[in-house]
This record gives C-alpha cells, structure tokens and sequence, in this order.
C-alpha cells in the first residue's frame, strides 16, 4: 500500500489517498480510496481502465503540493498479456476521474532473458511530481536488447 496526502491550497487539500494491488476480481488491479481526515475512506474504486483479466500491480502514488494533481504509476500486461509495460493514472479532479497513460515505448519481458523470474522488479518503482506539475517516474525494466534489469525514467 501507498499513501499521499493533497498538501496543494487546490479544493482537495488535506485529503489522503491511499493506493493497493489487490485481486478481488479475480485479477490483480489497482484500487484508490481516499480520506479527508485518515479515518473515514472511501469504498475502493479501480484506476486503471483496464481490460478485465489484466495484471495491474506495483503502484506509487504522488499528489502534486502544487496543484494536487493525483499520479499513480503501476505495472500492467494489458497490451501483450505477459509482457509489461509501465502506466500512469492522473487525476485532475480529486480522484473522481482517472486517464491512464503509457509511460513505457517498449512492452519487456519481466525475466528479460533470464531462463528464471527475475527478482526485485517491483521494489523500485516511485513517483513524484516537480514543479511546476510534471511527472517524475521511475522504475525497473528488463528492456531488449541487453534484457537485463536497469533503471528506467518517465514523465
């Protein structure tokens, strides 16, 4: 789980958004609830719009303190089915819409070309925003032609 809380002086300020993989459906998706004071949340909803059956997982949230813009990234094989790409979900108005966006040009292998999974793929993935309210992302990646695991960069 990943929390963030709106510190902006936009209409959502103090609200806390709490984000999570779960695989209540039957699949692995990314729910969103949020708070206004840490106590009291909201039922979970889906961020990810994607197609029934995919794998969505691994998802960090940033709120931008100057517009409190909601970003969450996360992994997904919803193009290839086994190969990953990393998305973004943006909210502009308090997380009761999500856009979601592919961050990745090229879909990867998770075991790159390792004959065995690949481990640590999902412990660094983050993001944050700069002003004056872009995306910074990062994350993992065993992108062809080497396959093997490196650090990769977004916006």
């Amino acid at each position: 789980m990943n929390l963030a809380a709106d510190i902006s002086n936009g209409p959502f300020s103090g609200t806390v958004y709490a984000v999570w993989n779960d695989a209540r459906n039957g699949y692995t998706d990314v729910f969103l609830s949020e708070s206004p004071d840490g106590l009291l949340w909201s039922d979970p909803v889906s961020i990810t719009s994607a197609p029934v059956g995919t794998q969505n997982f691994f998802p960090s949230i940033a709120v931008s303190p100057y517009t409190g813009t909601i970003r969450v990234i996360y992994y997904s094989n919803q193009i290839d089915g086994f190969l990953l790409d990393v998305y973004v979900a943006e909210s502009f108005n308090g997380g009761a819409t999500f856009t979601n966006r592919r961050l990745t040009t090229t879909s990867f292998n998770p075991n790159g070309i390792s004959p065995v999974p690949t481990v640590l793929i999902g412990d660094y993935i983050t993001a944050q925003t700069t002003a004056p309210d872009n995306l910074a992302a990062v994350w993992m990646a065993t992108t062809l032609p080497t396959g093997k695991l490196d650090v990769y960069f977004g916006t």
